[in-house]
């Protein structure tokens, strides 16, 4: 639906690109949220609806932009701006 709308308004593709990967990394910092949160891209990747390899190119871009720290395989933190 965001391509389809993002077209109609004449958005690039690349602009397109980078808005679904950061709606990616909003459903996984949400469902970072969760009170079953489990540090499973997997269970991500169910909970949220989205893609598996969209969950990890999410997961990386958090970390990148220091909103998510991977303390321990089964500890993150969500970084507050």
């Amino acid at each position: 639906m965001l391509t389809r709308i993002g077209r109609r308004l004449g958005l690039s593709d690349p602009v397109l690109t980078s808005m679904r990967r950061h709606e990616h990394a909003a459903r996984v910092l949400d469902a970072s949220q969760l009170p079953d949160f489990r540090a499973d891209c997997r269970w991500i990747a169910m909970k949220t609806g989205v893609e598996l390899d969209d969950v990890n190119r999410a997961l990386h871009l958090l970390i990148h932009e220091r909103r998510l720290e991977m303390s321990s395989p089964s500890s993150w933190t969500i970084i507050q701006p």
